[in-house]
């Protein structure tokens, strides 16, 4: 049992000193060579090249989803006579709690709801303060989005009949 022991020890140790060891070398290479240094610096700034890609593309991702949810929401009808909307209002809003009871993923799905419920509803900022307190901040946000897209093609719209 002796033996056994003591040659895990020794083999604990051996592999400590050489990380150890390891570390050491590293520090003294990274102050001490300046190629070492460099390649580093250039590792570092080609993993932030590649991070801020991939968040523009994403933004950019998520801009071409927006306007084709708003489109989406756009291109449905919306009722005419108030028991009718009433109606489709209520159906708007549950299958919009149904679609973000799902998670992240339905979020695009479920904020189109709320933007048809909220674009039915005849008072929209009050509904807007309810959404702020019930809906989840990731599905409420989509919806601002919804909305100030709405406001910029209807401005852009007023625009072009100035003109």
């Amino acid at each position: 049992m002796e033996v056994n022991r003591t040659t895990i020890l020794a083999g604990v140790t051996t592999v400590a000193v050489g990380v150890v060891a390891y570390a050491a070398y590293f520090d003294y290479r990274r102050r001490n060579d300046p190629t070492f240094r460099k390649a580093i610096r250039r590792e570092q700034k080609r993993v932030s090249s590649l991070e801020k890609e991939k968040a523009r593309e994403a933004q950019v991702g998520e801009e071409e989803t927006l306007k084709r949810a708003h489109r989406q929401a756009m291109d449905e009808p919306l009722p005419s006579s108030p028991e009718e909307k009433e109606q489709a209002f209520m159906q708007e809003v549950a299958r919009g709690e149904q679609l973000y009871a799902l998670g992240e993923s339905s979020k695009y799905d479920a904020a189109i709801c709320f933007y048809r419920a909220l674009k039915m509803y005849p008072q929209p900022e009050e509904l807007t303060r309810i959404y702020a307190q019930t809906i989840p901040p990731h599905v409420f946000e989509v919806v601002l989005k919804l909305v100030k897209l709405d406001d910029e093609e209807r401005e852009e719209s007023l625009n072009e009949k100035v003109e």
